[in-house]
């Protein structure tokens, strides 16, 4: 029974190392695994569930309040009107029961609750931010990472055809038909890519460690990622981006531009509130009380009633103007603000709109350089292989099919990050792909 026991908790252990352990992941799984293991979202909810608890809470102020008390109090000497009440005892026992109900305040409750529920507005669009955020981040590494992933496959490729070629040329110079020349050569091209190898490997740990981070060092062990590019690539080149649709998503649903809109009416809830403050408070309210010398008591009262309660703002009576034109020069500002970011993003689109014609306008080419490079080189084997190329043609056409290769590579990627960059600019936390 322990041994199992001891199983068990070992398995529990390395569960989540297990699960990470040589799979691969879709962007879909890592933005899943994010949220949950962000301690940042879960603080975000928090915040939100506190922020609820402020409407609650001013509901209260609409129940009736009630409050009791009671004294024991003796006299030096007593006045006609106590010893009426009390006798010839110096001893005075007395108790209160009150309730009171606030019965109008001019609507500053219910303006209280909804500044309340905006308030929380403010923390839903910051978690809608962060996850805007971080959904971003996972993209742009997961689309670095897939750079990598591709331009390693390349290089890996390129290393065993030069290393095929040094073995031909290897058995070649033991039969005097090619020089010792032409085998360093390869075997210096093959060194170069080992070191470019080398570093496109190191890459691949840094962009790998950033998604890590971004999922809340959750991937332990090796991990691999699901390479969508070239789908992607079919289904989105041919796709059209309208400069004005975009902009107004943007307008629509970009967090910064929503908090700007909530921070406005907050800012007027503000000062509509402070003008409350100049209004009076309608009560109605009940007391019973007792008052005698000795125990039991005896000698009950009751009073009903209602009162108004006022204060007179002599010395600051006009605040709530001040404060009023406050809030109009902030929202001022924040018109400012908010034109500004709408200029910043119709620029970055426009960037992002040119980026792409520019890949497309090239891809044509780059796809027939590759064609071409890759019949350069089957006719450069074939020289090479009766001896009317040089080990140098070879390594050429070879770099020029790599080169090719890496180049398409590179507008394929950069094309799939410009989308993801539209996704982020007009504001989405959905997932670009």
């Amino acid at each position: 029974m322990i041994l199992k026991l001891i199983v068990l908790a070992s398995g529990m252990a390395c569960a989540p190392y297990l699960l990470a352990q040589n799979r691969e992941f879709s962007l879909a799984d890592l933005q899943k695994i994010a949220y949950e293991n962000q301690p940042q979202f879960q603080a975000n909810q928090i915040t939100i569930e506190a922020g609820l608890m402020q409407e609650e809470y001013l509901r209260k102020d609409y129940l009736p309040q009630a409050a009791v008390g009671m004294s024991v109090s003796r006299w030096k000497y007593l006045l006609p009107q106590k010893m009426k009440l009390l006798g010839n005892s110096l001893n005075d026992l007395y108790a209160e029961f009150r309730v009171n109900q606030l019965v109008y305040d001019w609507g500053k409750n219910t303006l209280q609750r909804d500044y309340a529920k905006r308030s929380v507005d403010v923390d839903r669009v910051a978690d809608r931010k962060l996850r805007q955020s971080v959904t971003y981040t996972l993209a742009r590494n997961y689309v670095e990472v897939l750079r990598v992933q591709r331009t390693l496959q390349i290089q890996q490729e390129s290393v065993r055809r030069l290393e095929e070629y040094l073995r031909n040329a290897e058995t070649m110079y033991q039969v005097g038909k090619t020089s010792q020349a032409d085998i360093l050569r390869i075997r210096v091209q093959i060194e170069t890519l080992q070191n470019d190898i080398i570093k496109t490997q190191n890459l691949m740990t840094l962009y790998k460690n950033n998604l890590n981070a971004a999922c809340g060092n959750a991937l332990t062990g090796p991990f691999e990622i699901v390479d969508p590019a070239d789908s992607l690539w079919r289904a989105w080149q041919n796709q059209p981006y309208d400069l004005e649709v975009l902009k107004n998503r943007a307008v629509q649903s970009h967090p910064d531009l929503e908090l700007i809109g909530v921070q406005r009416q907050l800012r007027i809830q503000e000062a509509a509130l402070y003008r409350k403050d100049y209004y009076p408070s309608l009560y109605a309210f009940g007391i019973t009380n007792i008052e005698d010398s000795r125990i039991p008591m005896n000698n009950w009262n009751w009073q009903i009633g209602i009162s108004v309660s006022y204060t007179l703002p002599v010395f600051r009576g006009s605040n709530f103007l001040i404060k009023e034109r406050q809030t109009r020069l902030r929202n001022q500002a924040n018109d400012h603000y908010s034109q500004s970011m709408t200029q910043k993003i119709e620029s970055d689109l426009q960037s992002a709109l040119l980026k792409i014609e520019d890949i497309r306008s090239r891809m044509k080419g780059t796809e027939k350089i590759i064609e071409l490079a890759g019949e350069s080189l089957q006719a450069m084997e074939l020289k090479y292989g009766i001896g009317k190329a040089s080990s140098l043609d070879i390594i050429d056409a070879q770099t020029m099919l790599t080169t090719s290769q890496l180049n398409y590579n590179q507008l394929v990627i950069d094309f799939i990050m410009t989308v993801v960059d539209i996704q982020n600019i007009t504001g989405s936390d959905e997932l670009p792909f």
